[in-house]
């Protein structure tokens, strides 16, 4: 029997921790090689059902309310394509819901004993309450600088403009770098602007 097995080496799978980060040039080219593929090319025939049934019980879960009258999605789908083609000249072009019709929808989500998976939708006077104390904390956001082999490619203001500019960034794992729980990320060192 061949005790090579048990000489103590690490499996590639042996913590989720030990998952290969990609780099933005190595996600690029995974990306650019699924694109206008369909999904039974890129995980097969059986994957594809089973992913597609998956994802299509979770959007009725999340959207009880939706309609499969043929009708309505048809005056839909006319709707909008009337908008995108011309909206200036559209009826509903520049047009705003008053604040109690805004009201009543708020109320009926509440109510709505079907309002699966969905945050329930705060007052005005609840998201003033936040603001305030957002503002009375004064919280203070410290600028990351992203550097690669110590020259600094660029400087942000925060995580969410790093995610907002790039989605496909762990803002996590950028956290854990700053915080000096990472050494690197994708491939940069990351770290807050008033450390040395």
């Amino acid at each position: 029997m061949d005790n090579t097995i048990n000489d103590g080496y690490r499996l590639t799978n042996s913590k989720p921790e030990d998952v290969t980060e990609f780099s933005l040039m190595t996600r690029e080219k995974m990306s650019n090689s699924r694109k206008g593929k369909k999904l039974e090319e890129i995980v097969g025939e059986e994957k594809s059902i089973e992913l597609k049934k998956f994802y299509s019980e979770r959007i009725k879960k999340n959207n009880p309310n939706k309609s499969n009258d043929p009708r309505t999605k048809e005056k839909i789908s006319n709707t909008l394509k009337e908008f995108f083609t011309d909206k200036t000249n559209h009826w509903s072009y520049g047009l705003k819901m008053t604040d109690d019709h805004n009201e009543k929808l708020r109320q009926s989500k509440l109510n709505n004993p079907k309002n699966v998976g969905n945050k329930k939708p705060r007052t005005e006077e609840q998201k003033e309450n936040i603001r305030n104390k957002m503002l009375g904390s004064k919280i203070k956001r410290c600028k990351i600088l992203q550097i690669d082999e110590d020259i600094i490619i660029k400087e942000w203001n925060s995580l969410r403009e790093i995610i907002r500019s790039n989605s496909t960034l762990n803002r996590k794992l950028i956290a854990d770098c700053c915080k000096n729980i990472k050494f690197s990320y994708a491939g940069f060192i990351w770290k807050y602007k008033n450390e040395d």
